[in-house]
């Protein structure tokens, strides 16, 4: 990882979301798309002062190493990804504010920011049966004893890679690539389809 390495793609316009033709799925259990936010991967070690100090003043708070629950700072909700990784999601306005920052807190720590606000989208499904459906296409135990609410887990769903952020006890937002939304998109509504005959 380079010193301080920051890039963003503010500046060229979003692409319209891969789903922006499919219709919201109504009914015992629900499927649809959230507005679209910024996304800003984040990566360095823990263990540098620098990174932490940095991470401190341009967003509030330092990192955490922490599957649950995601960290509410000021500039928005973070995500661990996994081993020097996190994924800030905030407003998407505030992408290249957030990313400035981050540059010039650096000051020569290793660090990497990157603007990801186009390359992923959140899909969120509701309802009393919506952890049924889930167990569809993850191997993960959603069970509500063992996966609780506010608790965040990237996993397979679909086989896809997803970042799985249960809300509520029957609310869940997944976090996948647009090349995967469609796809994701089609098995999710095909397993929600018996509870919303």
């Amino acid at each position: 990882m380079t010193e301080a390495t920051i890039q963003s793609t503010a500046a060229t316009p979003l692409a319209a979301s891969p789903l922006a033709a499919f219709a919201a799925v109504q009914g015992g259990v629900s499927l649809q798309e959230r507005p679209l936010c910024g996304k800003i991967t984040l990566r360095g070690e823990l263990g540098d002062a620098g990174f932490v100090a940095a991470c401190e003043q341009a967003l509030g708070a330092a990192p955490q190493a922490s599957l649950a629950p995601p960290q509410a700072l000021s500039a928005g909700t973070l995500y661990w990804m996994g081993p020097n990784e996190w994924l800030l999601h905030c407003e998407l306005s505030e992408v290249p504010t957030l990313l400035t920052a981050l540059a010039q807190a650096a000051q020569g720590a290793h660090l990497a920011a990157v603007d990801v606000s186009d390359y992923y989208l959140v899909l969120r499904l509701q309802g009393a049966d919506a952890r049924d459906v889930l167990t569809r296409g993850t191997p993960l135990d959603v069970h509500p004893q063992v996966f609780t609410a506010g608790e965040a887990v990237n996993t397979r769903f679909a086989k896809c890679s997803v970042l799985l952020h249960a809300v509520a006890d029957d609310c869940f937002d997944l976090q996948v690539r647009w090349s995967h939304a469609e796809y994701l998109w089609q098995f999710i509504e095909q397993a929600a389809s018996q509870y919303n005959g």
